[in-house]
């Protein structure tokens, strides 16, 4: 079997992908098996002969399948755990791609120069290398290039950014095997046929294109070559730590980013950014063959914020946790929370195109789309707009008050602690940004007539169980009302909320507590026996008049290290003028 590969007018859109026709043919399937057109055995089926044989899908799906997958780990992975649902005729067919290109597919190999891989290839047939020999030493140049390569991504991502050597499949041969050949796709990381989901110190191979040829491309040529040994180098990595496939879409999102630290002057990237900035009311855990590759931004807005070491901190983290809990550990330690690192997120995104910022945000702001915004409102009274979201997600509304007015935000949810609202307004040719906790007064200040109010919505939910499916999950609703008046808030120091609580030692290890107060202060946390003293302390820093959400990790230990028993304590949050404090039932 053969292997190859403005206009003032309120504009009310259905979110989703009636926004732009996805180009990618795994997100058309994605699409079509949400809206039950077509079975998941034929979702599955369909997305694997699009990589392997695109000349077996049905008619209306091949002009997509002219854009060849941008990287097919996580296909042949859901193939492989799935091959059962399919038909017998389409098992007959998946089975092979489990198995290694043989010998007689790909009879040549050669070692790249620092020996860390073993490049297989052929020089004939339709899965033959550029044949370009120029040196004349029967080896094309571009397997050369290849292992030159391959060779600089390996030393690159382990010893400058720090991150673990992969297994190995065999001692006595330890290269990582590289197979080129004809490929639908730029390429694909398998692990062993030995490990299953959820193991560790995961051994596995590429497979990548042979000449990267076509108008499907983005990039063509070495360049398409480099991008791709830096994205599947990085599966290879990943895999050591662990295989576990509701997170490919970390996977992914963290391999395009990576391909960018390498190589930052070819931003293949750029290609899948719109895939991102048009479904902003996809969740951040969406694969579907598009979104995770443009959602790649997510870690490079992480990377700008907190230095590129965190994606590091983070897969240190994924063994143990999955992505979602592995990044709140990691925002904790850095003094932040999920929830304000994915509000700012959201502001940071609408300024991009022609609206960038390159000093304050993104530094290539200016060559990435602009978000998509579901409603344009004029507005002369008061006025609420309203929708529903799930988890992870954000809606962009653009408000335009058609008098000068002083106005403010009133905030209204179903489930307060999974919102956080930020508003970005447009006036005297400036830009300010306000990030609004759902207990916060949303007081904006004084619009000109014809300005612009920008509103982001977060459901900044972090759930414990999500899956390639995620935008199957419940919504949640919100409310936003805009009306005129200057919106003054007075704060009075308060603990709002604990939680979890009780916290069980050894089941939790974060706790996070929301908080207002009156003044700015530095603040401590603080967790108090029974006769009120403090048995453990860690500082919150300096915290701003008004609302606050913060996660701090706790192991049930006091300062000296002893365990703290079950029992009923105070939590406390102590500063300058400020002593707020609440009960804590710790269990053992």
């Amino acid at each position: 079997m053969r292997r190859f590969g403005i206009i003032f007018m309120v504009i009310l859109f259905g979110l989703g992908f009636q926004q732009v026709q996805g180009k990618s043919l795994r997100m058309r399937l994605f699409q079509d098996f949400k809206d039950a057109k077509i079975s998941y055995a034929q979702k599955l089926a369909y997305q694997g002969y699009w990589v392997f044989a695109p000349e077996k899908l049905p008619e209306r799906y091949r002009g997509f399948s002219r854009v060849p997958a941008k990287c097919a780990t996580s296909i042949v992975q859901e193939l492989r755990e799935n091959l059962h649902k399919l038909s017998e005729t389409d098992r007959a067919f998946f089975r092979f791609i489990f198995l290694r290109p043989s010998p007689g597919m790909l009879p040549d190999s050669y070692d790249s120069p620092k020996g860390y891989f073993k490049i297989h290839y052929t020089t004939s047939g339709i899965n033959s290398v550029p044949a370009d020999d120029f040196n004349g030493n029967s080896i094309p140049d571009w397997i050369e290039e290849t292992g030159k390569i391959f060779d600089h991504c390996y030393e690159f991502e382990i010893d400058t950014l720090g991150y673990e050597k992969p297994p190995v499949d065999n001692p006595n041969d330890p290269q990582i095997d590289v197979y080129m050949y004809n490929l639908n796709a730029y390429g694909f990381t398998t692990p062993d046929s030995q490990f299953v989901d959820g193991d560790r110190q995961v051994a596995s191979y590429i497979e990548i294109d042979n000449n990267f040829k076509g108008s499907g491309f983005a990039t063509h040529g070495l360049d398409a070559l480099k991008v791709t040994a830096a994205h599947e180098m990085f599966h290879v990595i990943q895999l050591g730590y662990i295989l576990r496939s509701t997170d490919f879409y970390f996977y992914e999102m963290s391999s395009v980013w990576m391909e960018d630290q390498v190589y930052n002057t070819i931003n293949d990237y750029y290609a899948n950014l719109p895939d991102f900035f048009n479904y902003p009311d996809l969740p951040l855990t969406t694969y579907n063959g598009a979104y995770e590759y443009g959602a790649a931004v997510w870690l490079r807005f992480l990377s700008l914020r907190h230095g590129r070491s965190i994606v590091r901190q983070i897969w240190q983290n994924m063994p143990d946790y999955n992505s979602l809990n592995a990044m709140q550990r990691v925002f904790v330690q850095e003094g932040s929370d999920f929830s304000t690192e994915f509000a700012t997120f959201g502001i940071w995104n609408y300024f991009t195109g022609q609206r960038a910022d390159t000093t304050k945000y993104y530094k290539e702001g200016d060559h990435f789309p602009e978000i998509y915004v579901s409603q344009v409102v004029p507005f002369e009274l008061d006025t609420a707009i309203s929708g529903s979201a799930t988890f992870l997600t954000s809606h962009y509304s653009k408000l335009i008050p058609q008098e000068p007015q002083y106005y403010h935000l009133i905030q209204s949810y179903d489930t307060p602690a999974n919102w956080m609202c930020e508003a970005i307004v447009a006036k005297d040719n400036a830009y300010g940004t306000y990030v609004f906790h759902p207990d916060n007064g949303g007081a904006i200040g004084y619009m000109p007539a014809l300005s612009e109010i920008i509103t982001i919505i977060s459901n900044t939910q972090t759930p414990e169980k999500y899956d390639y499916t995620s935008g199957f999950q419940k919504k949640r609703n919100y409310t936003l009302k805009i009306v005129q008046g200057k919106g003054y808030f007075v704060y009075k120091n308060s603990f709002k909320k604990i939680f979890p609580n009780p916290f069980i030692v050894g089941g939790d290890a974060i706790l996070s507590l929301e908080f207002t107060v009156e003044k700015k202060s530095f603040a401590n946390f603080l967790v108090l026996n029974e006769n009120g003293r403090p048995v453990y302390s860690v500082p919150l820093g300096r915290v701003a008049k008004g609302f606050h959400s913060r996660k701090v990790i706790w192991n049930g230990k006091a300062d000296n290290g002893n365990p703290v028993p079950s029992g009923i304590y105070l939590a406390a949050i102590s500063g300058d003028g400020l002593f707020i404090m609440t009960k804590l039932a710790v269990v053992r």
